[in-house]
């Protein structure tokens, strides 16, 4: 009876943490909007339901987006907007959620992916590559249930700053869901 408790105890701990925010994998929109608040936008975007609204995480502005198929929260994400005359802002930001997230997850260094290496000596220069698209820079953490990439791309001196997250569980329902899409096209 000592053992079962204990394993029923690791699976609720195990089944709550990958929480984004106030919500669970699997929710549906209406049990999202309850939890999350009822300014929440809901748009249609392909096979998929988007609810999103603006806040303030980390600091920094950005749009949360929230992702569902067939009635199901699958994965999330922040876009953030923070904006700055020097590109070189956009990896202090960066850094900045970086270092937040090293302090919950277990922390990975960061992933430097250069396309053109005409900057890659010329730190100063670093924001200006990757609004061109020469550099993008990754991060990857998780837990037991969810995947978490933090990425900093640009591409037509535009840079995107942003950090998704998507359920372990779930993850193939978009796949799925895009190959029912494709189909249904023909």
């Amino acid at each position: 009876m000592k053992y079962a408790l204990i394993v029923f105890l690791l699976l609720v701990t195990v089944s709550v943490h990958g929480q984004f925010r106030s919500t669970t994998w699997g929710m549906s929109i209406e049990e999202v909007k309850s939890t999350e608040g009822d300014d929440l936008q809901e748009q249609e975007l392909d096979f998929r339901i988007v609810l999103t609204q603006n806040l303030a995480v980390g600091g920094k502005d950005a749009l949360v987006a929230y992702y569902f198929i067939e009635d199901q929260l699958y994965g999330t994400r922040y876009i953030f907007s923070e904006t700055h005359t020097n590109e070189n802002g956009y990896i202090n930001d960066y850094e900045d959620i970086t270092s937040i997230l090293d302090e919950k997850y277990t922390p990975e260094d960061p992933f430097y992916s250069w396309d053109n290496t005409l900057y890659r000596d010329d730190t100063s220069r670093w924001g200006f590559a990757i609004s061109i698209g020469h550099l993008a820079i990754y991060n990857e953490y998780e837990d037991e249930t969810t995947t978490i990439m933090h990425t900093l791309t640009g591409n037509n001196y535009e840079i995107t700053h942003n950090l998704s997250y998507i359920s372990k569980e779930l993850k193939g329902i978009e796949e799925e869901a895009q190959k029912k899409q494709n189909i249904s096209d023909f």
